[in-house]
């Protein structure tokens, strides 16, 4: 970080330093904000699933994953993401493209034994992150898809917001929401507003 902010400081000089200091302390102040907000949001979950259930529009809405060689502990967090889901009207499908590690055909099958909104396919190639996509769009049955990596989690309420916000506007094809990286110790780091 020193050496970006010296790098500023004699390419563009300390004008354009200054900026980009103040604009990173916006940055940061914002992102605090946020992380306060999503705390007090935890623990809203029993409001939201009874708020969920009583929507008027209730679609279902089909995760697609793409698998290959995961570390099993996320691919596991990917997966109890989905199942903890406040808005229950979705699916998971998930599409292991021929990967070496033998553990991730037994989670896979593993949970799909015990949630029959799961489902999955293993195919004997990786077909490329796209491939194993569309693999896994094939058993999609839902009216909204949302993508989601082998290695990724969701808050436990982006569905219900996804969904809220369907019934508030019933034109929407396409949402777009936020993200926010999580370190291996599980600490945010890197939002994308």
């Amino acid at each position: 970080m020193i050496a970006r902010a010296w790098n500023i400081l004699f390419q563009q000089g300390p004008e354009a330093l200054f900026i980009k200091v103040r604009a990173t302390l916006k940055r940061r102040k914002q992102y605090k904000a946020y992380l306060l907000a999503v705390d007090k949001l935890a623990g809203k979950g029993d409001i939201e699933r009874d708020e969920a259930r009583a929507f008027q529009y209730r679609p279902k809405i089909s995760i697609i994953v793409p698998v290959y060689n995961t570390n099993v502990e996320w691919l596991r967090l990917c997966i109890e993401s989905v199942r903890n889901q406040v808005y229950d009207n979705w699916e998971l499908c998930m599409v292991d493209g021929g990967s070496t590690k033998p553990y991730i055909r037994e989670v896979l099958e593993g949970y799909a034994k015990q949630d029959i909104k799961i489902k999955f396919k293993c195919l004997e190639e990786n077909k490329g992150i796209a491939g194993n996509s569309n693999e896994a769009l094939a058993l999609a049955t839902g009216e909204f898809v949302g993508f989601l990596d082998h290695d990724d989690e969701l808050e436990s309420s982006a569905l219900y917001e996804v969904v809220k916000r369907l019934n508030e506007n019933r034109d929407i094809d396409f949402i777009y929401s936020d993200e926010d990286k999580i370190s291996t110790r599980g600490r945010r780091l890197d939002p994308h507003f």
